[in-house]
């Protein structure tokens, strides 16, 4: 069997369109629906902030097709594996183009986005070929030819419990830098910590979300974050009952509750921020000033 024809090669972003007759969605006539469809439907917002803050999978292509009325320099493309991807990109590069209301949320995300404007695509040419690995991709394990998702316990092995320390860390950080604990209160307070925020009900009351280990924010305001945060340590340095590491699951939902009901709160969800403003600022200064690859400084000369 001769083997398909395919190149890989980078596209300007520019030079790729959404596919109208994705099998996401019904057959739609223009970019704008397919767009409004996919904003509705298949959680591009979500997957949008997720491209600003962390740039696209290294390990993912897109897959294309050539559109057949236009070659060489002046081809364009179809993304036929990548739509919400292409979306979110095209978004990002002109939130213009997102449905009227949902244009703010789209500005935002593209104010502390790098623009990325070439895609690492694969070019298909016959359509047989194309099918076969959409499939692969998207109809399940196939009796093991398509992709397995991790079960739970693999889930839980990669994650480990180090993520679950990660949060307690970040949020004693936090606790520390707004002074509401001193750094000889914290020692010692990791496991109590680790314990409380490891319950759903807890995380949901402070505002904490913890999808990605490696970027927890919270969905509180600033306000009320600090507040509740404070009642939460006070409690915890009280050296009453409320708030040790031997309190079990049930005991630990009821305190999120009664911490729920705080007086002074205003109760009011926001899109996620970084838990710690102040390291995160930290973070990103130092990152600004950074060497990129491949630059040297006068200090840390590279040896040749």
């Amino acid at each position: 069997m001769a083997k398909p024809k395919r190149v890989e090669q980078s596209i300007s972003l520019d030079r790729i369109f959404l596919h109208h007759e994705n099998p996401r969605h019904e057959a739609y006539e223009t970019q704008s629906q397919v767009i409004e469809w996919l904003c509705s439907n298949e959680e591009v917002a979500q997957l949008t902030r997720d491209i600003a803050q962390h740039g696209l999978s290294p390990l993912d292509r897109f897959g294309v097709i050539r559109d057949h009325e236009t070659d060489g320099d002046d081809a364009t493309y179809v993304a036929a594996e990548g739509n919400r991807r292409v979306c979110a990109l095209k978004l990002l590069t002109d939130p213009d183009l997102a449905p009227p209301e949902r244009k703010s949320f789209f500005e935002k995300q593209a104010e502390s986005w790098t623009p990325i404007t070439e895609l690492p695509c694969v070019i298909f040419e016959d359509q047989e070929d194309l099918d076969l690995w959409l499939k692969r991709r998207h109809h399940g394990f196939a009796e093991g030819v398509g992709q397995k998702p991790w079960s739970a316990d693999q889930k839980s092995r990669h994650s480990g419990t180090g993520s679950r320390n990660r949060v307690a860390l970040e949020f004693l950080n936090y606790a520390e830098d707004e002074k509401l604990i001193s750094p000889n209160d914290r020692r010692r307070r990791l496991t109590t910590v680790q314990r409380f925020l490891s319950n759903p009900v807890m995380r949901e009351t402070l505002g904490i979300e913890t999808s990605d280990p490696g970027n927890i924010v919270r969905n509180r305001t600033e306000d009320d974050f600090k507040l509740l945060s404070q009642r939460f340590i006070s409690d915890m340095l009280s050296g009453e009952p409320k708030v040790t590491s031997r309190k079990n699951s049930t005991q630990i939902t009821a305190y999120a509750r009664e911490l729920g009901s705080l007086k002074g709160q205003g109760h009011e969800r926001i899109e996620p921020e970084p838990i710690n403003h102040r390291r995160a600022e930290a973070t990103e200064t130092a990152a600004a000033f950074a060497p990129r690859q491949g630059e040297t400084t006068a200090t840390h000369p590279v040896a040749i």
